[in-house]
Protein backbone atom coordinates (compact mmCIF):
# COMPACT_ATOMS: atom_id res chain seq x y z
CA UNK A 1 0.00 0.00 0.00
CA UNK A 2 1.47 3.72 -0.43
CA UNK A 3 0.28 6.48 0.86
CA UNK A 4 -0.17 9.89 -0.48
CA UNK A 5 -2.13 13.18 -0.51
CA UNK A 6 -5.40 11.57 -2.07
CA UNK A 7 -4.88 8.39 0.80
CA UNK A 8 -3.96 4.83 0.88
CA UNK A 9 -3.77 3.24 -3.20
CA UNK A 10 -2.99 -0.89 -3.58
CA UNK A 11 0.08 -1.13 -5.04
CA UNK A 12 -0.10 -4.60 -7.67
CA UNK A 13 2.36 -7.19 -8.90
CA UNK A 14 2.21 -9.48 -10.69
CA UNK A 15 3.81 -13.04 -10.53
CA UNK A 16 6.20 -12.28 -13.94
CA UNK A 17 6.98 -8.78 -11.49
CA UNK A 18 8.19 -10.85 -8.71
CA UNK A 19 10.18 -13.38 -11.20
CA UNK A 20 12.05 -10.12 -12.23
CA UNK A 21 12.58 -8.80 -9.01
CA UNK A 22 14.17 -12.28 -7.69
CA UNK A 23 16.43 -12.62 -10.69
CA UNK A 24 18.00 -9.25 -10.34
CA UNK A 25 18.08 -9.23 -6.21
CA UNK A 26 20.22 -13.33 -7.15
CA UNK A 27 22.40 -10.78 -9.29
CA UNK A 28 23.05 -7.82 -6.55
CA UNK A 29 22.77 -9.89 -3.75
CA UNK A 30 24.96 -12.86 -4.65
CA UNK A 31 27.80 -10.00 -5.62
CA UNK A 32 27.25 -8.70 -2.68
CA UNK A 33 27.76 -11.80 -0.13
CA UNK A 34 30.85 -12.83 -2.08
CA UNK A 35 32.18 -9.45 -1.28
CA UNK A 36 31.25 -9.75 2.20
CA UNK A 37 32.37 -13.69 2.28
CA UNK A 38 36.19 -11.53 1.49
CA UNK A 39 35.79 -9.44 4.38
CA UNK A 40 33.72 -10.37 7.32
CA UNK A 41 35.39 -11.11 10.78
CA UNK A 42 34.88 -13.83 13.46
CA UNK A 43 32.81 -11.49 15.42
CA UNK A 44 30.64 -10.64 12.79
CA UNK A 45 30.08 -14.48 11.98
CA UNK A 46 28.85 -15.16 15.61
CA UNK A 47 26.66 -12.28 15.36
CA UNK A 48 24.73 -13.81 12.01
CA UNK A 49 25.07 -17.30 14.00
CA UNK A 50 23.41 -15.64 16.78
CA UNK A 51 20.34 -14.11 14.48
CA UNK A 52 19.89 -17.61 13.27
CA UNK A 53 19.53 -19.16 16.37
CA UNK A 54 17.08 -16.32 17.46
CA UNK A 55 15.05 -17.56 13.75
CA UNK A 56 14.94 -21.20 14.24
CA UNK A 57 13.20 -20.55 17.77
CA UNK A 58 10.63 -18.12 16.39
CA UNK A 59 7.14 -18.00 13.93
CA UNK A 60 5.27 -15.93 12.57
CA UNK A 61 5.89 -12.29 12.25
CA UNK A 62 8.80 -12.60 14.68
CA UNK A 63 10.33 -14.50 11.91
CA UNK A 64 9.75 -12.25 9.38
CA UNK A 65 11.56 -10.09 11.18
CA UNK A 66 14.27 -11.98 12.04
CA UNK A 67 14.89 -12.96 8.51
CA UNK A 68 15.31 -9.83 7.16
CA UNK A 69 17.07 -8.97 9.76
CA UNK A 70 19.79 -11.97 9.17
CA UNK A 71 19.84 -10.50 5.31
CA UNK A 72 20.59 -7.22 6.07
CA UNK A 73 23.28 -7.44 8.40
CA UNK A 74 24.87 -9.95 6.18
CA UNK A 75 24.53 -7.00 3.43
CA UNK A 76 25.65 -4.36 6.05
CA UNK A 77 29.13 -6.13 6.21
CA UNK A 78 29.71 -5.38 2.78
CA UNK A 79 30.55 -1.52 3.66
CA UNK A 80 28.80 -0.71 0.49
CA UNK A 81 26.00 1.55 1.03
CA UNK A 82 24.48 2.29 -2.66
CA UNK A 83 23.84 -1.73 -2.86
CA UNK A 84 22.31 -1.77 0.17
CA UNK A 85 20.11 0.48 -0.58
CA UNK A 86 19.57 -1.01 -3.90
CA UNK A 87 19.21 -4.55 -2.34
CA UNK A 88 16.25 -3.21 -0.17
CA UNK A 89 14.48 -1.67 -2.38
CA UNK A 90 14.15 -4.50 -3.86
CA UNK A 91 13.29 -6.57 -0.96
CA UNK A 92 10.26 -4.27 -0.16
CA UNK A 93 8.58 -4.70 -3.67
CA UNK A 94 9.03 -8.40 -3.26
CA UNK A 95 7.82 -8.08 0.22
CA UNK A 96 4.54 -6.62 -1.22
CA UNK A 97 3.85 -10.08 -2.82
CA UNK A 98 5.81 -12.22 -0.56
CA UNK A 99 3.00 -11.43 2.24
CA UNK A 100 0.31 -11.54 0.28
CA UNK A 101 1.22 -15.50 -1.18
CA UNK A 102 2.88 -16.14 2.19
CA UNK A 103 5.06 -18.82 2.73
CA UNK A 104 5.23 -20.90 5.33
CA UNK A 105 6.28 -23.96 3.79
CA UNK A 106 9.82 -22.29 3.35
CA UNK A 107 11.02 -22.48 6.99
CA UNK A 108 12.57 -25.56 6.75
CA UNK A 109 14.17 -25.31 4.11
CA UNK A 110 15.16 -21.78 4.31
CA UNK A 111 17.25 -22.55 7.89
CA UNK A 112 18.95 -24.74 5.93
CA UNK A 113 19.96 -22.49 3.26
CA UNK A 114 20.42 -20.16 6.05
CA UNK A 115 23.12 -22.18 7.55
CA UNK A 116 24.74 -22.87 3.62
CA UNK A 117 25.25 -18.90 3.59
CA UNK A 118 26.55 -19.14 6.84
CA UNK A 119 28.80 -21.80 6.14
CA UNK A 120 30.31 -20.16 2.99
CA UNK A 121 30.78 -17.50 4.65
CA UNK A 122 32.80 -18.74 7.68
CA UNK A 123 35.20 -20.16 5.09
CA UNK A 124 35.60 -16.96 3.31
CA UNK A 125 34.48 -18.88 0.51
CA UNK A 126 33.35 -15.51 -2.04
CA UNK A 127 32.08 -17.87 -4.79
CA UNK A 128 30.13 -20.36 -2.90
CA UNK A 129 28.47 -17.74 -0.75
CA UNK A 130 27.29 -15.72 -3.74
CA UNK A 131 26.17 -19.74 -5.36
CA UNK A 132 23.81 -19.94 -1.47
CA UNK A 133 22.17 -16.61 -1.62
CA UNK A 134 21.27 -16.84 -5.20
CA UNK A 135 19.95 -20.84 -5.02
CA UNK A 136 18.27 -19.21 -1.84
CA UNK A 137 16.60 -16.06 -3.15
CA UNK A 138 15.52 -18.76 -6.40
CA UNK A 139 14.24 -21.18 -3.90
CA UNK A 140 11.92 -18.67 -2.60
CA UNK A 141 10.62 -17.54 -5.87
CA UNK A 142 9.87 -21.07 -7.18
CA UNK A 143 8.11 -21.96 -3.67
CA UNK A 144 6.14 -18.51 -4.22
CA UNK A 145 5.38 -18.97 -7.61
CA UNK A 146 3.82 -22.53 -6.72
CA UNK A 147 1.61 -21.37 -4.55
CA UNK A 148 0.23 -18.58 -6.68
CA UNK A 149 -0.09 -21.30 -9.17
CA UNK A 150 -2.07 -23.36 -7.06
CA UNK A 151 -4.25 -20.69 -5.99
CA UNK A 152 -5.35 -19.21 -9.03
CA UNK A 153 -5.87 -22.78 -9.88
CA UNK A 154 -8.59 -22.82 -7.22
CA UNK A 155 -10.32 -20.43 -8.38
Amino acid sequence: MRMDRRGATVVSISLDDLVELYDMRAVLEAMVARHVASRITDSQLDELSAILEALDKSDGERWIELNRTFHNRTYEISGRPQWIEMIRSLGLRADVYISLVGVPARRESAALEHQEILSALRARDSERAGQAVAAHLQTTVLTASGLADNAQAHH
